[in-house]
């Protein structure tokens, strides 16, 4: 045997999934272990992934509005708004909203509080709803006063994810059933060994 041989019987005693027996079993269940998990993810990532977005737009602004404050001598101006952040149009530019969803007003009742919301829909099945950030200018305490809930995707949806996730899973169990048959059935039992 030559030395090359020696190695790939020592790799394939060592990673057993390598041994040329049983090859298909253990790389088709991974490859569609795999497909399972990076279907379903991205569809429930997506709401997340917008609001996450907004809050991260939200605290930016009020960041901008707080440094605006403190250079104005701690004075809030009711007459600022968004456009007075010295943001550019691009900066408000994301992957599920614009410029266009974004507002700021004040609050009547407390002179140094400014209310940003971003206004959109948060997920392909949602209706529109809206993120709200209260600042305090005066103690730079800032607070979501409003989140839209989450919701559950429509029947449709779920219809289009479950069958092909159930059939992605009953797959897998066929795979995993071949897999213990091969290493199973080649075994036997001492008492079953011909002399």
């Amino acid at each position: 045997m030559t030395t090359s041989g020696l190695q790939t019987n020592k790799t394939a005693a060592t990673f057993p999934w390598m041994r040329p027996a049983a090859p298909f079993g253990a790389r088709a269940f991974l490859l569609l272990l795999f497909l399972l998990l990076a279907g379903a993810a991205p569809v429930f990532a997506v709401e997340e992934a917008s609001r996450s977005e907004a809050k991260a737009t939200l605290g930016a602004l009020s960041d901008r509005l707080r440094v605006i404050y403190q250079r104005n001598d701690h004075r809030a101006d009711h007459r600022w708004g968004i456009d007075d952040l010295g943001l550019a149009t691009k900066e408000l530019h994301g992957t599920y909203f614009s410029r266009e969803n974004y507002s700021m007003h004040w609050d009547p009742t407390r002179k140094e509080v400014a209310v940003f919301e971003c206004t959109g829909k948060f997920a392909d099945w949602d209706e529109p709803a809206t993120v709200q950030l209260e600042v305090d200018l005066a103690t730079g305490c800032k607070q979501f006063t409003r989140e839209p809930p989450y919701k559950t995707p429509p029947r449709e949806l779920i219809l289009e994810l479950v069958l092909p996730l159930g059939l992605l899973v009953l797959v897998c169990l066929v795979v995993l059933t071949q897999c213990a048959q091969e290493f199973f059935g080649k075994r036997r039992l001492p008492s079953e060994q011909r002399p």
